[in-house]
C-alpha cells in the first residue's frame, strides 16, 4: 500500500480541473441543444410561411380561372376580343404554376422540419398548421437583453469553465516542482535460517524534485496561453451575439413597420382588385387591367407575409442570442461557478 499525506496540492488542482472540464461539456451540450432549438424554430416557421404561400397562390389559381371564365364569356358573345381569352388563360397557366411550386415548396418546408427534429417524415402526417405568424413579440430594452445574454448565453460559459480548468491544469503544473509526502507499507513474511516472520514494513519518504523549475513552468504557463485563448474566445462571442441581438431588434421593428405599411396596401390592392373586376364583368375596361390587379394583390399579399415571417425569425435569433430556449431541467444560474 502506498499513500501520499502531501503533494504540494496538485490532487485538487487536478481535481478542480476535472470539475470544470465537466461544466463546460455540460454548458457545451447546452450551448448545442440551443443551436438545435433554433433550427427547429426556423424550420416551423419556414413550414407556416409556405403553408400561407400556398394558401395566396390557391386563391390567386380561383380569381384567375373565373376571369379566364368572364372573358370565354365576353368572347363567345362578341363584347370582347380574342386577346381577352389569351392573356386571361396566360395569367391562369402561370397561376398554376405558382400553385405547383408553392405546394412543392411546402412539401419540403414540412420534411425540412422533420429533419431538423429528427423524425422519419414515412412515420408522421401532415397536419393543418393553424399558427398565422400574427402574434405580438414583448423583449426588453437593449441593455436588459445584453445583461441577460451575459448572464444566461451557455456558450459564455463554457469558455468560462474551460478557462478555469486551463488555469487549474497550470496551478498543478507549477506544484511538480515542490515537495511530495508519502508513505509505503506492506504486509509479509520474511524467512531467514527456516523461520518466517509475519511483519509490517512501513517506509516513509519526502521527495524534492529537481530541475523541474524550467519545465513545470513551460507547462504552466501553455495552459495559462489557453485560458487566455478562451477569454478570447469569449470576448468575441460576446461581440458577435451583440451584433445578433442588435440585427434582430432591428429587424423586429423594421419588420413591425413593413408589415402595418404591407397590411395597408394589401387593403388598397384588395380594394382595386373588387374594382377592376367589378368594371371587367361589366365590360368596360380591359383584362390587362384586372390582371395587373391581381399582381399587385399578391405581391402585396407576400409582401405583408415576409413582413410577418421576417418578425418571428428576428424573434427566434434574439432568443437564440439571449440563451432560449434551453432544456427544462438546465438551470445556468446554479451551475454557474465562476
Amino acid at each position: 500500500m502506498s499513500h501520499v499525506f502531501y503533494d504540494s496540492g496538485k490532487r485538487s488542482e487536478l481535481v478542480n480541473a476535472a470539475n470544470n472540464a465537466l461544466n463546460a461539456a455540460n454548458y457545451a451540450f447546452l450551448s448545442t441543444w440551443n443551436h438545435k432549438a433554433y433550427q427547429v424554430t426556423k424550420a416551423y416557421y419556414d413550414l407556416i410561411y409556405a403553408y400561407w404561400l400556398t394558401g395566396i397562390c390557391e386563391d390567386d389559381l380561383e380569381k384567375t380561372q373565373e376571369n379566364l371564365n368572364i372573358a370565354q364569356s365576353f368572347y363567345k358573345t362578341g363584347s370582347k376580343a380574342r386577346i381577352d381569352v389569351t392573356q386571361a388563360e396566360i395569367q391562369a397557366r402561370s397561376s398554376e404554376t405558382k400553385i405547383i411550386e408553392a405546394r412543392t415548396a411546402l412539401f419540403n418546408a414540412y420534411a425540412n422540419l422533420i429533419t431538423a427534429i429528427g423524425c422519419d417524415i414515412a412515420d408522421l402526417k401532415i397536419r393543418r398548421i393553424d399558427d398565422d405568424l400574427n402574434y405580438a413579440i414583448d423583449f426588453s430594452s437593449r441593455d436588459e437583453i445584453i445583461t441577460k445574454m451575459l448572464s444566461s448565453n451557455p456558450t459564455l460559459f463554457y469558455y468560462d469553465y474551460l478557462r478555469l480548468s486551463c488555469l487549474d491544469l497550470s496551478k498543478s503544473h507549477l506544484t511538480d516542482k515542490l515537495p511530495i509526502f508519502s508513505a509505503n507499507a506492506m504486509w509479509g513474511s520474511k524467512s531467514k535460517w527456516g523461520i518466517s516472520d509475519q511483519s509490517w514494513a512501513v517506509n516513509f519518504q519526502i521527495t524534492i524534485p529537481l530541475l523541474k523549475n524550467t519545465e513545470s513552468k513551460a507547462y504552466s504557463d501553455e495552459q495559462k496561453a489557453i485560458a487566455a485563448q478562451m477569454e478570447s474566445k469569449k470576448q468575441n462571442e460576446i461581440l458577435k451575439l451583440k451584433n445578433q441581438i442588435d440585427t434582430s431588434i432591428a429587424n423586429i421593428f423594421s419588420g413591425k413597420l413593413k408589415t402595418e405599411a404591407a397590411y395597408r396596401s394589401v387593403q388598397t390592392a384588395l380594394l382595386n382588385y373588387q374594382l377592376s373586376y367589378l368594371r371587367y364583368k361589366k365590360g368596360v375596361s380591359s383584362i390587362i387591367e384586372l390582371n395587373n390587379s391581381i399582381d399587385f394583390l399578391n405581391n402585396a399579399r407576400r409582401e405583408y407575409l415576409k413582413s410577418l415571417y421576417d418578425i418571428r425569425l428576428g424573434n427566434a435569433l434574439l432568443k437564440q442570442a439571449v440563451g432560449l430556449p434551453l432544456p427544462k431541467n438546465a438551470d445556468i444560474d446554479e451551475q454557474n461557478g465562476d
